[in-house]
């Protein structure tokens, strides 16, 4: 007598009803989940059609570096060689003075470097370097 084995219909496992209840879990994970926001710092930072600037004892002087090269001293257009004897005046004005470099992205490294050096003949030893933000 031959015996018919049905191995086939036992070993498929409907997995239809598992996948309907892993998505009505996450359906309900989504919506009870509660976002929140994270307060941040606001801050507010002056806009570069300023003319005028406002003269502070402790205020950091600024040496900016556009990207065709120009170099700013306090808003006004100066050339490398004028760097050292611009921070030596304002070093002689308050010694506590700081300096910051401002050099945009894609401002040239040599002229970068020479007003740098030009900040160190002047009298200020580490001139912080930042970057100038690109508008």
């Amino acid at each position: 007598m031959r015996r018919h084995r049905s191995d086939d219909d036992d070993a498929n496992v409907d997995m239809t009803p598992m996948l309907d209840i892993v998505f009505i879990m996450l359906i309900f994970f989504i919506v009870t989940t509660s976002f929140t926001k994270e307060d941040g710092l606001d801050m507010t930072r002056p806009s570069n059609n300023n003319t005028e600037q406002v003269e502070n004892d402790n205020a950091p002087v600024a040496v900016e570096i556009t990207d065709v090269g120009e170099i700013r001293f306090q808003g006004r257009i100066i050339d490398a060689r004028q760097v050292s004897a611009n921070i030596e005046t304002k070093m002689a004005e308050n010694p506590n003075t700081i300096v910051v470099v401002q050099a945009h992205p894609q401002a040239n490294t040599d002229v970068v470097m020479a007003v740098i050096d030009g900040v160190r003949d002047g009298g200020f030893d580490t001139p912080v370097l930042a970057r100038l933000p690109e508008n």
